[in-house]
């Protein structure tokens, strides 16, 4: 029995997908082949099977391809093995398409717990709505903000933004992550980000995929105010 495996890398870097497209040659007989696909770098764990081995009906009549789906994962390629036969005397591939998923807001409506002005409260980091927005106690660094997502989720980006009518700030903070809202290990290291009006006052950071219930952000300088300061709040999660 045969086995062949065959890897994609995607451009640029990690890309979130849920559907793979893979179509043989047009000349090519009709023909049953089993099929699985793997993720690589999702978390710390290459390989991961994220959808098993399928036997797949190939026709020329309908194209030649067959089309896998599977939950959004992200990573930075893509591995489909091929356990079994027959072929012969190759397996031949003409192209391998790989859509975009987006990415679901886990933080959305979640609980977050930090300190607050009057008024401008940890919950405005959540509503949806990018012209209300939370401040922290004034000079008191540092500071946090802590979302509760509810349950564990596979989490690969955080997103940030202010009014996008504000200035040019810039804010250092970093991202830690804990399974139990007690102990947190480090997701994404102190770093500065400056946040400008002419590309909607946002930030991100993207990290290989980590499994966590609460998201904690540590903010220890800005330099438009003596304080911590967002209007938005998003974890995306597969």
């Amino acid at each position: 029995m045969n086995s062949v495996s065959v890897n994609y890398a995607f451009e640029g870097g990690r890309r979130t997908t849920d559907k793979v497209v893979v179509q043989l040659p047009a000349g090519e007989p009709a023909r049953t082949l089993t099929m699985s696909v793997q993720a690589a770098y999702v978390g710390t764990v290459d390989n991961v099977t994220v959808s098993p081995a399928q036997s797949y009906s190939l026709n020329p009549a309908t194209g030649n391809k067959v089309t896998i789906t599977f939950p959004p994962v992200h990573g930075c390629c893509l591995s489909l093995s091929f356990p079994s036969g027959p072929w012969s005397p190759t397996i031949k591939i003409a192209e391998v398409q790989a859509f975009s998923a987006a990415g679901k807001n886990a933080a959305l409506g979640r609980p977050v717990q930090g300190s607050a002005q009057p008024g401008y409260g940890t919950a405005n980091t959540v509503d949806g709505n990018p012209s209300t927005y939370w401040e922290s106690t004034n000079n008191a660094f540092p500071q946090s903000l802590t979302v509760d997502l509810g349950a564990t989720c596979r989490i690969y980006q955080v997103e940030m933004a202010i009014p996008p009518s504000w200035g040019a700030p810039t804010q250092t903070l970093s991202v830690e992550g804990s399974t139990d809202g007690v102990t947190y290990r480090p997701i994404v290291g102190s770093r500065a980000y400056a946040f400008n009006p002419a590309s909607g006052n946002a930030v991100s950071t993207s990290f290989n995929m980590v499994a966590v219930r609460y998201v904690r952000l540590v903010f220890t300088a800005n330099t438009a105010w003596a304080a911590s300061q967002l209007s938005e709040l998003r974890v995306l999660a597969s």
